[in-house]
């Protein structure tokens, strides 16, 4: 056993359980939950606790929980919500290891339930461990413990489960009876009051009988701490996650582009890949790939091979491959030439591998024998599609004898449902993983292949910049004392400059005269955008004039500029209008980030300029940033092919780009007084020739709302 499996040893192998709240009526919770912990032979002793009863369901019922002559490891609370902290004292004082609290009525339903919920936290903290409150219970199929009220005891298997829903576990427990899954734990946790995320990720990734983790959430308690946790445990077997609450609505209202394009879910989405974390997109792929990981090998690489008795089938597998990352393995002449010889002329003897709508088993058998054999193939789909000739049942066995021996994956896929019942049923029996579509097998091989190079790839090293952290403290505690919030242009260069970043010569003008004489001083062209922290969005509001070559435009721009703000903008401040050397060439980009309150700092990069927020083209990352993540920020965008060189263009120069990318990263790390960070647009020259910071902008912290 390992030291985090003992650690919570009361919860997952208890000698015995008190059900707080037990009843002696059917269709209650305290009837169901203590019926399940004695159908389901729990091995235990168990203390029904009921001040109204001497007996329930055959056992000896206590008064109160001081009554119980022995010890009690668990307790299972499913009283009234008021009376929860009362009994949560008796249990203390019983000196109870954990308890269940499985009672709703606390933070779930706001108002008192919330005071309700902080006062439980604060007589349990360094006294009891706690799982809830509002949840379904927990379920551990190889102590035969089924400490919950869902209807029966899942099939045991390597699955472990955890759950924000304690209503979509009982769902999942019925789906999985007709998939055949089985599972080693089932985790609901409520309100996650004591114990979240990180501590049950903890306890299956040290568990031997687990083999995959699936679970759904809503939200983590600790973002830092679960990809501390998840990353570890990911390491060692694979950890699936359906994350709901990604609609537009769950995003704060942000005041920069960084921000609005951020979102809460993109922290999630960045939390799972920096962790290893495999994201499914539905409840039919968290079981399609909790299935494959159970049953299967990991591939060694991306190359499938794809057997198939239906054409059409083979297509679209083909094209899901394309899709998904994975090739089609190139197959040895040598194998081909065997394939010929057991297969029929109108057979295709290349991958994908038509055996052709009469197939019997043996033909199937003999391509199966052959391929299994192929070094050059990585994992294998099965495909059938019943026909006339089809032996559905002999085939199954065939596939289930095979895939149970082989070294490598082989996923079936057998489409239909009532001509290929008896498949599934062997399948079920033989442990293979057989997914009804092609397609969504597919994906499931892709998923497996993806997590197996994640794994044998070494934890990237992160890569920090040297920045003055005394320049960068007092910047921003002159900006503190002077009551700044945003910051923009003159003050942004400012810390730009500390960092090293390199900066374009910028002068503030409050005059036309002023204004050409700037102008002049730098020499021509110049841009001329308006100043003001409260705004944005130069650009829609008439403020930025480019490319001005004479005196003659640059005094009708800035008159130009000023009309037009005080059109569009009446009561917004202007401070004045600076005037920019202008540079010709180079691509714009954007880089900046901000915090997300549970990930922390939320680094952006992707194409640059007035359209960002039209076109979208951006990558996000969760610091500490490594090399391979900066790389890959940039490498991500759909427009890299215009930084890297195209159709004649030179490659622009992207280490300069990367070591922008790592001090604004640095910076979002080390100085939380920074909100928010944007430089746009960065204006990246050819290669050897750096980067300018053209525009930036800053939130620091105490803005109100």
């Amino acid at each position: 056993m390992s030291p985090v499996a003992d650690k919570y040893d009361f919860f997952f192998k208890p000698r015995s359980i008190a059900v707080i709240g037990a009843s002696r009526q059917p269709g209650k919770v305290g009837y169901d939950t203590l019926k399940n912990l004695i159908d389901d032979d729990f091995e235990g002793k168990i203390y029904p606790v009921n001040p109204g009863a001497s007996n329930i369901l055959g056992l000896k019922a206590y008064k109160n929980i001081a009554e119980i002559e022995g010890e009690v490891d668990l307790a299972l609370v499913i009283v009234p919500a008021e009376v929860v902290i009362d009994t949560f004292k008796e249990l203390i004082d019983k000196r109870v290891k954990g308890a269940v609290v499985i009672t709703a009525g606390f933070r779930e339903i706001g108002g008192a339930g919330v005071q309700r919920e902080k006062e439980l936290a604060e007589i349990c903290r360094g006294k009891i461990r706690v799982i809830g409150p509002n949840c379904l219970g927990i379920i551990d199929t190889n102590y035969n413990m089924n400490a919950s009220f869902a209807q029966a005891m899942p099939l045991k298997g390597e699955i472990g489960f955890i759950s924000q829903s304690g209503a979509l576990v009982t769902a999942i427990l019925d789906f999985a009876v007709g998939r055949g899954l089985g599972f080693s734990k089932f985790i609901s946790m409520g309100n996650k009051m004591d114990l979240d995320e990180t501590h049950f990720l903890e306890i299956l990734g040290d568990d031997e009988k687990t083999k995959v983790i699936i679970g759904y959430l809503e939200s983590v308690v600790d973002g830092r701490k679960f990809i501390e946790v998840a990353e570890k445990v990911s390491r060692k077997k694979p950890v699936i996650i359906f994350k709901s609450g990604v609609s537009a609505e769950g995003t704060r209202a942000a005041s920069s582009h960084t921000g609005s394009l951020s979102g809460m879910d993109r922290a999630y989405e960045c939390a799972f890949v920096k962790s290893g974390v495999i994201r499914a997109r539905s409840i039919e792929d968290l079981f399609d790939w909790a299935e494959v990981f159970a049953s299967q090998p990991l591939p060694e690489g991306k190359r499938l091979a794809i057997i198939t008795n239906a054409g059409g089938p083979g297509i679209i597998a083909t094209d899901k491959a394309s899709e998904e990352g994975l090739t089609l393995a190139s197959l040895n002449s040598n194998l081909v030439g065997k394939l010929r010889e057991v297969l029929p002329p109108a057979a295709s003897v290349y991958n994908p591998i038509d055996v052709l709508g009469d197939a019997d088993s043996r033909r199937y058998s003999q391509v199966i024998e052959l391929v299994s054999q192929a070094k050059e193939v990585d994992g294998e789909l099965i495909i059938l599609s019943p026909q006339a000739n089809s032996q559905i049942e002999e085939t199954a066995k065939i596939v289930s004898n095979y895939s149970y021996t082989s070294p490598k994956p082989v996923i079936a896929s057998f489409m239909g449902e009532d001509r290929v019942a008896t498949a599934f049923s062997i399948f079920k029996r033989g442990r293979v993983a057989n997914i009804s579509f092609p397609d969504r097998a597919v994906r499931a091989m892709a998923v497996m292949a993806n997590y197996s190079m994640w794994k044998r790839q070494e934890k990237p090293e992160t890569y920090r910049k040297d920045i003055d952290k005394e320049m960068v403290e007092g910047f921003l505690k002159t900006k503190a004392e002077e009551g700044k919030i945003r910051l923009v242009d003159f003050e942004v260069r400012e810390l730009l400059d500390i960092c090293r970043i390199p900066t374009l010569p910028t002068l503030l003008t409050y005059t036309a005269d002023e204004a050409v004489d700037a102008a002049q001083e730098m020499g021509f062209p110049v841009v001329m955008k308006v100043y003001s922290p409260e705004i944005l969005h130069k650009t829609d509001v008439g403020g930025v004039r480019v490319n001005l070559r004479i005196p003659e435009d640059v005094a009708r721009a800035f008159e130009a500029i000023m009309v037009s703000v005080r059109r569009f903008l009446p009561q917004v401040p202007v401070l004045g209008i600076t005037v920019q050397k202008m540079v010709e060439g180079g691509k714009e980009v954007i880089i900046g980030f901000s915090r997300d309150p549970q990930f922390g700092p939320l680094v952006m990069f992707g194409l640059g300029g007035v359209y960002v927020e039209v076109l979208k083209d951006v990558k996000f990352a969760l610091t500490p940033l490594s090399r391979k993540e900066i790389r890959e920020l940039v490498t991500g965008i759909r427009s890299f092919p215009l930084l890297s060189g195209t159709r004649g263009e030179k490659e622009k120069d992207l280490d300069a780009l990367y070591e922008v990318i790592a001090t604004v990263g640095t910076l979002g790390e080390r100085f939380p007084e920074i909100v928010e960070m944007e430089i746009n647009p960065l204006m990246v020259k050819d290669k050897g020739e750096g980067v300018w910071a053209v525009d930036g902008r800053l939130i620091l912290r105490g803005e109100p709302g």
